[in-house]
């Protein structure tokens, strides 16, 4: 962070920041307070997306693929997006089946979280995708 004056930077010295709430998924807040001279204070709010979803495991049935994965918190939920067609939303649980899927054919299956504050969805960025088939047999 820079601070700025009167289109003047301050010196490191003549402030201190304090954040609060920035490390999981949701509204973070940062406090600059002035020191010496500087007498002011001011805290802003920002938002902190989901990160990249982790722990993916695919489980294979023969029209169904069981997808887990691993939770964050502060999350409003999961979206699942499978051969970029359909999406399933999944509301913090960490498995969710994909079912009336065809045998023997191959899904591509990206996940990403999302949290809502104050109406507006903020999505984190979708997971490495995986490609996986359903059993033939």
């Amino acid at each position: 962070i820079r601070v700025i004056l009167n289109k003047q930077s301050l010196s490191k010295s003549n402030y201190t920041i304090e954040y609060t709430n920035n490390i999981n998924p949701g509204t973070g807040k940062v406090t600059i307070t002035g020191k010496n001279n500087y007498k002011d204070k001011i805290t802003k709010t920002f938002i902190i997306k989901p990160s990249s979803i982790q722990g993916i495991s695919i489980t294979r049935k023969l029209t169904s693929l069981v997808v887990s994965y691993n939770i964050q918190p502060n999350l409003s939920g999961y979206e699942i997006c499978y051969n970029n067609q359909k999406k399933v939303i999944s509301r913090n649980n960490s498995t969710v089946v994909l079912n009336a899927l065809t045998k023997g054919t191959s899904y591509k299956i990206k996940i990403r979280g999302f949290i809502k504050i104050d109406g507006k969805t903020y999505y984190g960025d979708y997971s490495t995708q995986k490609t996986v088939r359903t059993l033939s047999k």
